[in-house]
């Protein structure tokens, strides 16, 4: 990436067209940008929003155009439990499930993980992933209670399941 010395708030991204996704919270906005073959380009530090999503959606997305400009952008997708809102006001934007986006992301940072585990101020989740036929699949998935209150007996739980006679109780 080059910047533009003329115009210090717009930077000039020499690369390829990339993928905007941002995960909406119940405290942070996480977002990153990553090309047609899954190669993360930028992953900044989260930003909490204090109760206001929306602003720090808007202050995320100020960041992202000032780093690559709208002109590589080629999609926008949202996930997370204050995110369903934005593809109705962000004209080609998606909404994904976190159930969907936790193992497809899982795929990207590590592509032979096996087992998943998220643990989110909303939902926990956890995803046995195989290959099956030369395709990434979901086995087996499961769900803590919400708002984290069952994210521990999740963990526990699969531990046990997983790693049973090797752990005692």
């Amino acid at each position: 990436m080059e910047e533009n010395n003329s115009d210090h708030n717009k930077a000039v991204y020499v690369g390829k067209p990339v993928y905007v996704g941002f995960d909406v919270g119940s405290t942070f906005v996480h977002y990153a940008a990553i090309t047609s073959q899954g190669a993360v380009v930028y992953s900044p530090q989260p930003i909490m929003h204090f109760a206001n999503p929306i602003g720090a959606v808007i202050e995320a997305w100020r960041d992202i155009l000032n780093r690559f400009g709208a002109r590589v952008i080629n999609s926008t997708a949202f996930t997370g439990s204050g995110a369903q809102i934005f593809p109705r006001v962000m004209s080609g934007a998606v909404y994904v499930y976190d159930s969907v986006a936790i193992p497809k992301g899982a795929e990207v940072v590590s592509p032979n993980a096996g087992y998943v585990l998220h643990i989110g101020a909303k939902d926990s989740y956890f995803f046995h992933l195989e290959t099956v036929n030369g395709k990434r699949v979901i086995q087996e998935w499961r769900t803590g209670t919400k708002c984290g209150g069952g994210s521990g007996t999740l963990i526990e739980k699969q531990c046990r399941r997983l790693f049973e006679g090797e752990i005692p109780n």
